[in-house]
């Protein structure tokens, strides 16, 4: 393999302990994105390049059960399926940024300066968080004597904690979303006002979409209405007003994931 210039093997080295992955397979990984990796270095093309593992589908194991591609022990993996992109939008776990503070060409043969920093950030870092709470700390408060506290105190800790690990699961459900619409194939409409035009004066393209809008009609309706938000209150709950902000929090998620949905670029041009 050819030698890479110092700030891309340092690249590579930073990729490699990202993704607990030894050094070598991290630089093959460089040397084939090295044209686009030089062009965001000394040509600016992007203020940024983010570096991912892409997920292993599920695959079933025989016995009715889903099960994940393992991804090694301790030891440092060999074969690691990276990806490069510009968006870290269309990432859903955890990747490496490399951004540029600076608009001038950076140089390829300086390993390290302060013109190009690295990071590592996971979209789902609330999930692992939430997992903790409920796994870990909650029990932990019920079984572990704390000291001086007394029993009433200790009661008063654990519904706080449950408390707040149900606000978190709320909070990734806010960030996830829970309804995706079925988006046709909208590869033969030309995105711009012209083509939007064009594609309205066709009989098929326009009963396709027809037929899309009266699904989502039908899903969306289904959705806010089997929501756990339109339970009401039982007759006699006197549990506060905390109950009546938490319903319309949920009410509010449920409208504007149903929002999002409609809002997402390939729904707007149906």
């Amino acid at each position: 393999m050819a030698t890479l210039a110092p700030r891309l093997e340092w690249m590579a080295g930073e990729i490699a302990e990202t993704f607990f992955m030894e050094l070598e397979p991290a630089k093959e990984f460089v040397s084939g994105e090295k044209k686009e990796l030089v062009k965001f270095l000394e040509q600016g093309t992007s203020k940024k390049y983010c570096v991912y593992e892409e997920v292993a589908e599920e695959k079933d194991d025989g016995k009715g059960k889903k099960k994940k591609k393992k991804k090694g022990g301790v030891e440092r993996r060999k074969v690691v399926p990276l990806k490069l992109t510009t968006d870290p939008t269309e990432i859903t776990g955890k990747f490496l940024y490399f951004l540029r503070l600076t608009d001038a060409p950076i140089k390829v043969k300086t390993k390290v300066d302060k013109d190009l920093i690295s990071g590592v950030f996971h979209t789902n870092a609330l999930g692992p968080f939430s997992d903790t709470v409920e796994q870990i700390f909650e029990p932990l408060l019920k079984s572990v004597k704390l000291g001086k506290v007394t029993d009433e105190k200790r009661q008063v800790l654990v519904e706080q904690t449950a408390k707040f690990e149900e606000s978190l699961k709320e909070s990734i459900a806010n960030l996830k979303g829970d309804i995706t619409l079925a988006i046709p194939n909208l590869d033969n409409i030309e995105q711009s006002p012209k083509g939007y035009k064009a594609a309205a004066k066709s009989e098929a393209t326009v009963k396709s979409c027809r037929k899309v809008l009266t699904t989502w009609i039908n899903e969306l309706t289904t959705y806010i209405a089997e929501d756990k938000s339109n339970e009401l209150l039982e007759p006699g709950n006197t549990t506060g007003p905390e109950v009546e902000i938490s319903f319309w929090n949920r009410r509010q998620l449920t409208l504007t994931n149903a929002t999002e949905a409609l809002n997402d670029p390939n729904s707007r041009t149906v």
